[in-house]
């Protein structure tokens, strides 16, 4: 019967672990979920210039694409 009780001593402190650990899982997960979404956002704004949008070309993070010509 004592090593029926340490067996389930021992299981019960398992069981706190894991419950902590998914504590821990589900927060990171939260975090990680949020940052997933700012840098979709950041990555959807980069993607717009002056060509992609109604934005002033003032507005584009780098210059325009050079636009080849042939000559003739």
């Amino acid at each position: 019967m004592e090593r029926k009780e340490e067996v389930i001593a021992e299981l019960r402190v398992l069981i706190a672990q894991q419950a902590a650990q998914l504590t821990a899982q589900a927060g990171q997960l939260a975090a990680q979920a949020a940052r997933i979404a700012e840098l979709e956002l950041a990555l959807a704004k980069a993607h717009k210039n002056s060509a992609t949008s109604s934005k002033p070309p003032s507005s584009d993070l780098t210059n325009p694409p050079v636009k080849h010509h042939r000559p003739g």
